[in-house]
């Protein structure tokens, strides 16, 4: 077939079809003859232009450019694979006034091969994208079908196809999207355009190109939004483009959290912290879940802003389910996930929360969301269903104490108190509500190594806060005095069996005993005088029947044996006996040496 120019009009002219057994080749000749002569083309524009034009066809995939019989230019498509993608029931497949419904979307992975030729080399570039075409039952009223004829001279198909190309999660970082051949044909990281055959000037609002039966200005350049049917027409027809996006995402998603469950699930120990392959790994799903929250984010679109306006509205509106995203336990719905906050981080390990990677890096967009209600920050609810459920590690218990001390000028005194008896402290054997617990203890005192009472914090967490943020943590809370130790100390067995123990006890209220209160003295004493607890040579006995080590002048004493001697001031406070010039044992002296 010719195409020719005579004066001022276009003509074509067919030539006789051959008979199959005459024909010695597969070609199809088209001859364009210009109209005046021209300048050789710029191949760097021709080969995007071309590059472009091969993205949504389906029977084209070879363009080869010659130019005096010397081939320059090569442009391959091929289809890497193909399946159909599943709808899930959560969406709504059919257009708001119901003008179009999506029966059955295909997926495409598509690689294109630019080669070009010059007199100095043979240079190949390569790019990666994907497809995606969604077969449309179209239902018009005879109203509208006339009026868009009369205004088209063209009735509405009943069947259409809608067609999104974009770049998968797993190809936004090849290399070839940067290259001039591609820049056109592959969107991310910039908005995609209309495609109503060749593109137009009209974006997406998203990183996608999106081709289908528009009905544009006389221009061809934007889509016609005066015409009132055909306004409707193209409303229509975008919130299926919208419906398809989400669609398509959400098969990203999918995919990711595939990926994520086999990395978790190769561990050789799942209780295990993640070591640093599975790190890798992770960081990597974090990287592409960024790259589809990127791509398909929308921003305002030119040269009208209905048309990103639209896609926006139904990328959300045609999915009763939330959002799905890469959170800290796989992927899940946007609702059930929350905004990261550092300061709670390492003491809540059960909620689902935003990779750190994924929140910084697409902040505009969560930060659209949470103004939406799509996304919320972490509440105190959430961290009281947390500690509901589980026991906190020393570690944890000091991050959420550090969290406490500013988030307690926020909740009500109601919120207090839940807090308290919420929080669980793993003490010892047991494990008690952080209610319960009255006392602290720090090195000074010298008790951290001994037996404490049960209401005492465990030193793991108190030894990371100074003794004033601790007052300021909770109004209850308190020092643990000399007093208040010595009361549950004297009822341990071993204070009365155990020597060395005994004299441990000794020894701490004996560096202590200089701080203490009068009174609080007379009542330690009062304590320890009826106890069994001064180890001598003749095993252990009150305070008043023992001698202090001075005492040597019988043998038959029951001499303290301390390996560490307390302090007398105590001792002596105790009731024990030390050396006095007492008349009956001068005279006693005397008599045995007359004898």
């Amino acid at each position: 077939m010719a195409f020719y120019w005579k004066n001022d009009q276009l003509y074509a002219k067919q030539a006789p079809t051959l008979a199959k057994e005459e024909q010695t080749e597969n070609w199809t000749t088209f001859l364009l003859d210009l109209r005046e002569p021209m300048d050789m083309l710029d191949m760097d524009k021709f080969s995007s232009f071309l590059a472009q034009s091969l993205g949504f066809t389906g029977n084209l995939c070879d363009v080869t450019v010659y130019l005096d019989h010397h081939r320059l230019l090569n442009i391959n498509k091929k289809i890497r694979g193909s399946r159909p993608m599943t709808i899930p029931k959560t969406m709504d497949t059919t257009s708001p006034q119901k003008m179009f419904k999506l029966k059955a979307v295909d997926l495409q992975s598509v690689q294109m091969v630019v080669s070009r030729w010059t007199h100095e080399a043979h240079t190949t570039e390569k790019a990666f994208l994907k497809t995606a075409s969604g077969n449309l039952d179209v239902k018009v009223s005879e109203k509208d079908a006339l009026e868009m004829e009369r205004t088209t001279k063209k009735r509405p198909p009943s069947q259409t196809t809608l067609q999104l190309l974009y770049v998968g999660h797993d190809e936004t970082g090849a290399p070839a999207g940067s290259k001039t051949v591609f820049k056109d044909l592959l969107p991310f990281p910039e908005q995609g355009r209309i495609f109503i055959g060749f593109p137009t000037h009209q974006t997406t609002g998203f990183c996608g190109h999106v081709a289908g039966r528009f009905i544009p200005t006389v221009e061809r350049e934007s889509l016609d939004f005066v015409d009132k049917t055909l306004q409707v027409w193209n409303h229509e027809l975008l919130s299926i483009a919208g419906l398809l996006s989400r669609m398509i995402y959400e098969d990203e998603l999918v995919q990711i959290g595939n990926l994520y469950n086999e990395i978790m699930l190769s561990r050789p120990n799942s209780d295990a912290t993640v070591d640093e392959s599975t790190a890798r790994a992770i960081e990597m799903l974090e990287s592409c879940v960024l790259s589809a929250l990127k791509a398909f984010q929308l921003h305002p679109s030119t040269p009208s802003p209905l048309v990103g306006s639209y896609i926006d509205t139904y990328f959300f509106e045609m999915s009763t389910s939330g959002l799905s995203v890469l959170s800290s336990h796989g992927v899940m719905e946007l609702n059930k996930v929350r905004i990261p906050d550092r300061t709670m981080s390492a003491f809540l390990e059960n909620l689902p929360v935003l990779p750190i990677p994924v929140y910084l890096g697409s902040y505009d967009f969560m930060d659209k969301l949470e103004k939406a209600g799509r996304v919320q920050r972490i509440s105190f609810r959430d961290v009281l269903e947390e500690l509901n459920n589980r026991t906190l590690t020393a570690t944890q218990m000091v991050a959420m104490l550090q969290w406490w001390m500013e988030a307690k000028y926020v909740v009500s005194d109601a919120d207090t108190k839940a807090f308290f008896q919420t929080a669980l402290v793993s003490s010892g054997n047991s494990v008690r509500p952080l209610s319960t617990f009255k006392w602290f203890v720090t090195p000074a005192q010298g008790l951290v190594s001994m037996p404490l009472p049960p209401e005492t914090l465990p030193h793991d967490v108190t030894k990371a806060f100074k003794v004033p943020e601790l007052l300021e943590i909770s109004s209850v809370w308190q020092e643990l005095n000399l007093h208040e130790w010595s009361m549950f100390i004297v009822k341990k067995q071993d204070f009365e069996t155990a020597p060395e123990f005994a004299e441990k006890v000794l020894l701490v209220l004996s560096r202590g005993w200089g701080q203490v209160p009068e009174a609080s003295q007379k009542a330690i004493v009062a304590l320890l005088a009826i106890k069994k607890c001064i180890p001598t040579r003749h095993g252990m006995k009150l305070p008043k029947e023992t001698y202090l080590k001075t005492v040597t002048l019988f043998s038959d004493l029951p001499v303290m044996t301390f390996n560490e001697q307390p302090v007398d001031k105590l001792l002596i406070a105790m009731g024990a006996r030390q050396v006095r010039q007492h008349p009956y044992l001068h005279f006693q002296c005397i008599t045995m040496n007359e004898l």
